[in-house]
């Protein structure tokens, strides 16, 4: 179940961007690891921790963009390669394509959120200076 969650650097980087999502699970400032379920330890320090299903509704709600995963091409070369875009509403592309060995397409998905969150967190610093 552990793995459902997003990991810690993007959930600081979704708070930055304003992610105020209710959540199951939350991490304690400074720390990797999972807290309570429901309720934080401390409101104040605590950082959510949302399903990676969440951040994809999420980044649909507030930026109308989707991360599409697909095979290499259309053609399958392994089972494992996949190709992951991250496309906005107006289907501009906002990660470029990733091409790569992933184990999964869920894993290739997960990683196309990352990159989405991060490319998005870095704008919004740019924007902030």
């Amino acid at each position: 179940m552990k793995n459902q969650f997003i990991d810690y650097t993007t959930a600081k980087k979704l708070e930055e961007l304003g992610f105020k999502e209710k959540c199951f699970n939350f991490y304690e400032f400074g720390t990797k690891e999972h807290w309570d379920y429901f309720k934080p330890t401390n409101p104040v320090t605590s950082l959510r921790a949302p399903l990676w299903q969440q951040v994809e509704a999420w980044l649909w709600d507030n930026y109308k963009i989707s991360v599409l995963v697909a095979w290499h091409k259309g053609v399958i070369h392994k089972p494992s390669d996949f190709t992951v875009v991250g496309l906005s509403s107006n289907s501009q592309s906002l990660i470029g394509v990733i091409s790569q060995t992933f184990g999964s397409p869920i894993t290739a998905k997960i990683e196309g959120i990352k990159k989405v969150i991060k490319n998005l967190h870095t704008n919004f610093k740019r924007t902030q200076k």
